[in-house]
């Protein structure tokens, strides 16, 4: 589903900037501007959107509310969708003007619409009707029988901020399809029971060795990086999950060595400072690797058995510096067509999520 490519989208402002006109409401922070721009605070952070007039009411993006509440997990149901986070589930359909929110039915004052193609609410429902009812909770306990606590996973969404990473034909970028599937994994795991830190959870640029860094002093158990792909043949497609070893073939090595490129620029001990101060990799990381790699790269497949690509071998900085596990997972290529559209679709987001997910909790117990 195309419209919700950028369900992740939206610039941040600085904290603290105040606009005129602004309203406070209970768990919800709006503030508007002349210009019909607007800054939606929910349990989850900030979202910046626009507001429209549309028939005669005020509209924003749905895309909005989904960053401001985290309501990354999505599905269809039945005339409409159904997106939820560990703070709420939320229940609306195009024309409709109902919405159950956390099981209640609320009449808004005008329809959900699709405009040009992309999901909009009314402009109360963000600032009244899910305000005046959500409220941070803890995370919900986890679901009996699954994960093990007290494990710590690192999510690497890749890229972002000015680095884009692959763009598609049809304009999505890499940096965005990452970060929403990164926050869907990471919203599985804590169901499962696990600790979670992400290097990234905004779009924000972050250079690699601080990425490596922030997992290593997290003392995480397993770091898990997440990319979309990128080819001159634009036939190519499917998942692949790679581990640490030696490029192999020649599209692993120059995919690894395009990744790193951005390593040496940010540097921070000095060029090349951290390949020569490299250590040793673990006693049996590369095989513990390896088998987490085999776990993930099992359950992708299954999203698209004839065009899986296994799992491969290659010398990305990420995986060569973290003092864990550690694999990197290229979801699919955008510079397919086919798969572009895919990836930009919310409900594959969230079956990629699921098989990333599952092979680390297979890969635990």
């Amino acid at each position: 589903m195309r419209t919700y490519r950028r369900a992740d989208a939206g610039r941040r402002r600085p904290a603290g900037l105040i606009r005129a006109g602004s309203l406070l409401l209970p768990g919800l922070l709006l503030f508007v501007s002349a210009v019909s721009g607007s800054v939606i605070r929910g349990p989850s952070g900030a979202a910046v959107t626009r507001v429209r007039r549309h028939q005669g009411e005020l509209y924003i993006p749905f895309s909005a509310v989904v960053e401001a509440y985290g309501l990354y997990r999505y599905e269809i149901a039945d005339p409409g969708y159904v997106f939820s986070s560990r703070f709420c589930r939320l229940a609306l359909a195009p024309s409709s003007r109902e919405v159950e929110i956390n099981g209640e039915r609320v009449l808004l004052d005008a329809p959900v619409e699709k405009i040009d193609g992309q999901l909009f609410v009314p402009l109360y429902l963000a600032i009244r009707a899910m305000a005046e009812r959500i409220s941070p909770e803890p995370p919900p306990p986890p679901i009996p029988g699954t994960g093990i606590s007290g494990r710590l996973v690192v999510v690497d969404p890749g890229h972002g901020g000015r680095d884009t990473g692959a763009i598609g034909a049809g304009g999505t970028e890499e940096k965005e399809v990452v970060l929403s599937i990164a926050r869907r994994v990471r919203s599985l795991l804590e169901i499962r029971g696990y600790e979670v830190v992400m290097t990234r959870d905004r779009d924000e640029y972050i250079p690699l060795p601080v990425r490596v860094m922030t997992a290593n002093q997290a003392g995480g158990d397993l770091f898990v990086s997440i990319h979309s792909n990128a080819a001159e043949n634009l036939g190519a497609r499917g998942p692949e999950t790679f581990y640490y070893s030696s490029a192999s073939d020649r599209f692993a090595a120059e995919l690894a060595r395009l990744e790193n490129l951005a390593a040496a620029a940010d540097d921070l001990s000095g060029p090349g400072e951290w390949s020569r101060a490299a250590s040793p990799l673990p006693s049996g990381r590369i095989g513990e690797s390896r088998r987490l790699a085999g776990e993930v790269q099992k359950r992708l497949a299954g999203l698209s058995p004839e065009n899986d690509r296994g799992v491969r071998t290659a010398e990305f900085f990420v995986l060569r510096h973290t003092q864990m596990p550690a694999i990197l997972v290229e979801a699919g290529f955008l510079t397919n067509r086919i798969e572009e559209d895919l990836l930009a679709d919310l409900e594959y987001q969230e079956r990629i999520a699921e098989a990333i997910a599952a092979g680390i909790d297979i890969y635990f117990q």
